[in-house]
């Protein structure tokens, strides 16, 4: 007889918590519970996914580009309005972000992205990024449940039924668990030990916007140190996130929007970002926990999913066990190797 099916519960309720539990059952033969409530394809979703994010980092470029075409590829299949191309503008602000946004135009010109510089402040940076693939979340999440049921998830929307254990492990109503991955930072911050969190990174309040038509832009637009990101939707609305823990997110949004900008706030959502201290992600188990963690992959976390999916079964190899290895979350956060710019501002 064969060894027993391995379970994994899945707690998280964004698009990149579903495709990781989707390839954990449909590439890994794992049976996969997701523990979120009902995907809903209405109100303020979680931010875009893209296939190209700001980074510093080549080797997390590199694994990037080498596997965001074949999962874009494979969503696209189930949710075809959920992609599109569009061209990414990032604006530094700061000396430090300014620097970090030219090393990260030199590696995106290496690794053959169509990347300019546009005007900007004396002290600041501006680049357009050609031709970037983005997921949309709306659309995809219309179509998760039916997908979910068709490669064999167990949907579980009672999250109290999940109980945790000091040592991580866990049980789902009165079935043992043999892995539990918290794939999104609310269900970090729901599940895990605070001094782990705090070990890790600080939360930052966010706030997202659905803004209705006149506000001028075609591109989807980053703006470091603070992450304020704006996302025009084909229908004409604009999604836009900021941070908000000191009551500046409209602000921040309309210091980011066109000067002639003329756009009304039709629905808006607060949530909390855990914001890791070196600025680059944090994919593993902590010391002494089996609770399996994924925090800070940032608009590259769709693109990245195969990689986390393969680390959580064992079976990366090379520059992605390598890549995972030195991005524990018991790594030290002073003088990181794998720092990043992330989409914020580290602290």
């Amino acid at each position: 007889m064969g060894e027993p099916q391995q379970t994994i519960a899945v707690a998280g309720s964004t698009p990149f918590a579903f495709v990781l539990a989707g390839l954990l059952a449909a590439d890994h033969g794992r049976k996969v519970f997701v523990i979120a409530g009902p995907p809903s394809p209405h109100g303020v979703p979680p931010p875009p996914s893209l296939s190209v994010a700001p980074l510093t980092r080549p080797e997390t470029l590199q694994l990037a580009a080498a596997n965001a075409p074949d999962i874009m590829r494979r969503i696209a299949k189930v949710a075809p309005a959920a992609f599109d191309r569009t061209d990414l503008t990032v604006h530094a602000t700061t000396p430090y972000h300014a620097t970090a946004l030219s090393h990260f135009r030199h590696l995106g010109a290496g690794l053959g992205l169509a990347v300019e510089r546009l005007p900007s402040s004396e002290d600041g940076l501006s680049l357009r990024v050609r031709d970037v693939t983005r997921l949309s979340p709306t659309p995809f999440l219309a179509h998760v449940r039916q997908w979910a049921s068709r490669i064999g998830l167990e949907w579980v929307e009672d999250r109290a039924s999940l109980s945790i254990r000091r040592s991580g492990a866990a049980r789902l109503g009165s079935d043992d668990i043999d892995q539990l991955v918290l794939a999104d930072d609310e269900a970090i911050f729901e599940h895990l030990d605070p001094n782990l969190c705090q070990a890790i990174g600080f939360g930052v309040a966010r706030t997202a916007f659905l803004a209705e038509r006149g506000h001028g832009l075609t591109d989807v637009d980053l703006r470091l140190p603070d992450g304020t990101l704006l996302s025009p939707c084909r229908d004409g609305t604009l999604l836009a996130y900021a941070d908000s823990g000191d009551g500046l997110a409209d602000a921040r949004v309309a210091a980011s929007l066109p000067e002639a900008a003329d756009t009304r706030q039709a629905a808006v959502r607060h949530y909390r970002q855990l914001r890791t201290h070196d600025g680059g992600p944090v994919v593993g188990m902590p010391k002494g926990s089996r609770i399996y963690l994924s925090v800070g992959l940032g608009m590259l976390d769709i693109a990245l999913a195969p990689v986390i999916a393969r680390h959580i079964c064992g079976l990366g190899h090379g520059l992605e066990a390598e890549w995972c290895g030195l991005r524990t979350p018991g790594r030290s956060m002073a003088g990181s190797l794998v720092a990043d710019i992330g989409d914020g501002e580290a602290a």
